[in-house]
């Protein structure tokens, strides 16, 4: 799959992925929706929901990989990984 520059501000950029047509709100929560540990939570029954059966993991995280290697991370889930869990890595890696 080629990745188009242009959709690396929409979240939801690949197109045959189990979220494409799920509201991006469930991914990407704005305001207090779900507040700490509850957005924690939700962002595990979110990933178990969707991502271990998407067929598009790998290219969910080559465009998370390309836009913010090395910036701050967006939070969410992506690739089948929630924010708290990127976070760990990241710190396990440091």
């Amino acid at each position: 799959m080629d990745l188009d520059p242009s959709d690396f501000d929409n979240p939801i950029s690949v197109p045959d992925a189990a979220c494409a047509r799920a509201p991006v709100g469930l991914f990407f929560p704005t305001g207090d929706e779900f507040p700490g540990t509850l957005f924690d939570e939700r962002q595990e029954e979110i990933r178990d929901r969707y991502c271990k059966v998407c067929p598009s993991v790998d290219e969910c995280r080559a465009l998370f990989d390309h836009h913010y290697q090395g910036r701050k991370d967006p939070g969410g889930v992506w690739f089948g990984s929630t924010e708290k869990e990127r976070r760990q890595a990241k710190n396990d890696s440091d």
